[in-house]
Order: C-alpha cells, then structure tokens, then sequence
C-alpha cells in the first residue's frame, strides 16, 4: 500500500515509540523478575523493594496501554479514519496530533 509522506511520518513516529515502549516494559519485568530472586535481609530494605516494584509495575502497565492506543492510531491509519474524531467525525487539529499522535477525539468532544 502506498501512504503519502505525511502518513509514512506520523506511521513512522508510531512505530518507534511503540519499540521504545516496549523496550521499557522489557527492562521493567527484567527488573522486577530480579527482585523476586533474591530476598531482602531487612524489613526495611523488603519495603523499599515493594515501593520500587510498585513503580516497576505502574511504568510496565503505563507503557502497555500506551501501546494499545499505539496499535490502535496504527489501525485507524491502515483504515484511512486516522486524525478524526471517533465521536463527532471531524478532524482532530493537527496540533493535538503532534502532542498525542494517538488520539482518537478532538479537543471538543469527551476523551472517553
């Protein structure tokens, strides 16, 4: 399929924060499959290791649902409804696809 330059960008800029998504939650089950193996001596070293894991797991499941709205963006771009609102139809300003090439509504129409 031939997509004009524009598409091939933002497609482009998709993909490449999607590897860099997914290299992140790589590095975070890497750590937190680390700290399952070894236990810590103290309490107080157990706590700071279930603080830390608490933030691995918030990072893993920020970077899994960016991901989806990725594939998503992704799809609507295969489908040609890519930068229009998924509620009102129209075009979403080329503005607030540049701060979130993923999203799906306009400034006006509710993000939900």
């Amino acid at each position: 399929m031939s997509y004009p330059t524009h598409v091939q960008h933002v497609r482009a800029g998709l993909e490449q924060r999607k590897r860099e998504l997914t290299e992140r939650r790589r590095h975070a089950e890497e750590d937190l499959t680390r700290a399952i193996a070894s236990i810590p001596p103290t309490f107080a070293d157990a706590a700071l290791r279930l603080q830390n894991d608490d933030a691995l797991h918030a990072i893993d499941h920020a970077a899994e649902a960016e991901i989806l709205e990725i594939n998503e963006a992704l799809h609507r771009l295969d489908e040609g409804t890519y930068g229009l609102c998924k509620h009102c139809g129209k075009p979403i300003t080329p503005m607030r696809l540049a701060a979130l090439p993923q999203a799906v509504t306009c400034a006006r129409c509710p993000t939900n």
